[in-house]
């Protein structure tokens, strides 16, 4: 397990570096380097543990589970993240005076694809598939746990950590359970997807009022749905947890996300 953090920790290292060197630059080069920052440490990783090439299709197939893990917990984690997104928002603007806006100043459609559907692919690649590869038979605990930490750093944003940390878990709890990372996928891009809305039309009255309702009803969909299934979720949710070998007996892996923490905290100071 050592082994596999390690090298999770690397190229998560790697991501964080590319990143910040996206932020520093402008125009082509930019996209570039924001592009090669989830190319790059995927590579890394495969080059690494090439065991992962004998089943690479694992987890990345929807499975039996999938829908009903996403039917009964996915509204309630969306609005949960949202939450908490908002919460945070509020509070920093309270205490500072700092804003988060997201830019409105291209077209809706490319956002869509950019800030919503690339990164809901990509960072699910990074962040939930590549733990439960390397580490979920190994430790559930640790895969949560190193998953939802790194989800957090990659944000790099007082704004943005605290609901990164809470949509790191529930993603990672959702796939676990359903066998698929497409759960955590689909999630993903829909709260990108309401954030960018918000953001070009949030102060239309109208359609707040349809996110609204919209939401409510899912909301209300989920709950039936987990009643339904509730057994087999909350048995899959537990399993999670306990796969593997337990955490407690070996503290040292997750010490290895020390280096990350310090780079995030590092590039937030400057």
């Amino acid at each position: 397990m050592k082994k596999a953090v390690k090298h999770l920790t690397l190229a998560y290292l790697i991501f964080l570096a590319l990143m910040v060197l996206s932020s520093g630059l402008s125009g082509f080069w930019g996209e570039v380097a924001y592009t090669l920052s989830f190319l790059i440490p995927i590579i890394v990783i495969f080059l690494l543990n090439k065991e992962i090439l004998e089943q690479p299709c694992e987890y990345l197939l929807p499975k039996r589970d999938s829908l009903i893990m996403l039917g009964a917990l996915g509204a309630p984690t969306v609005i949960g993240v949202m939450a908490v997104s908002f919460a945070t928002n509020s509070l920093i603007v309270a205490l500072s005076g700092q804003t988060n806006e997201i830019p409105t100043d291209i077209p809706f459609a490319t956002a869509l694809i950019s800030s919503a559907l690339l990164p809901a692919i990509s960072e699910e690649l990074l962040f939930r598939y590549l733990p439960m590869k390397l580490l979920l038979r190994r430790s559930g605990r640790v895969c949560i746990l190193l998953s939802a930490v790194m989800f957090a750093f990659a944000h790099r944003s007082a704004f943005s950590i605290p609901y990164a940390i809470l949509g790191g878990i529930l993603f990672m709890l959702i796939d676990i359970g359903s066998g698929s990372v497409i759960p955590s996928v689909v999630l993903h891009f829909l709260n990108n997807f309401l954030s960018l809305t918000f953001s070009y039309w949030g102060d239309i009255p109208t359609v707040k009022i349809c996110l609204i309702v919209i939401l409510s009803l899912l909301l209300c969909g989920s709950l039936a749905i987990f009643i339904a299934f509730r057994k087999r979720i909350i048995s899959k949710i537990t399993e999670a947890f306990s796969a593997g070998e337990p955490y407690c007996s070996d503290p040292m892996p997750l010490l290895f996300i020390i280096p990350c923490a310090a780079f995030a905290v590092l590039e937030f100071i400057l």
